[in-house]
């Protein structure tokens, strides 16, 4: 910032240094663009020049995904501002529920949304979802028995069945 005074025909290098959280936007030399380079260098100096330089907020990535059965919102290369949050929600597929949310790499549990807060790095967030699953409890009286007596668990789609057939003399009522 400033003014510099460089003696006539020497070199003079300048560091374009943006603030954290920042990004180098455009560096222009005498109101001419050379790009976002962080320093430029005056050859045998021998007139007056100038030098500005334009910054934006730096952007992040979050790389969000969700296996298969479920979904997250928002999905796929997420672009945020530096200091900003971004939530992502979390949603089973009918007949499934979250197994589990990772959090750059870092297992969070079966939680429905996660917020990043204060942005200032880039990130990932995966999902993975399970088959819902249901606990049966099957017992028979003393006249009768069942080939499947105790817990089954079965999960969502073909229906289970369970024999039960009558002890010798009786018959199962319709």
């Amino acid at each position: 910032k400033g003014e510099t005074v460089v003696r006539n025909n020497t070199d003079r290098t300048f560091t374009v240094s943006p603030d954290f959280g920042y990004d180098i936007a455009a560096v222009a030399v005498d109101d001419v663009p050379v790009g976002t380079a962080p320093t430029y260098t005056f050859y045998s100096v021998a007139e007056d020049h100038t030098i500005e330089a334009s910054f934006d907020l730096k952007r992040y990535h979050i790389v969000a995904a969700a296996g298969p059965n479920g979904s997250i919102d928002p999905s796929g290369d997420v672009t945020v501002v530096h200091g900003t949050e971004q939530t992502f929600l979390i949603s089973p597929n009918t007949g499934y529920n979250i197994l589990n949310v990772n959090v750059d790499g870092v297992p969070l549990g079966a939680i429905p949304d996660y917020t990043f807060p204060d942005i200032s790095a880039d990130h990932t967030i995966e999902a993975s979802f399970d088959i819902n699953r249901y606990h049966i409890v099957a017992t028979a009286g003393p006249k009768g028995s069942s080939n499947q007596s105790g817990n089954a668990t079965v999960g969502n789609g073909p229906e289970k069945t369970f024999p039960i057939p009558p002890a010798p003399g009786s018959t199962v009522p319709a």
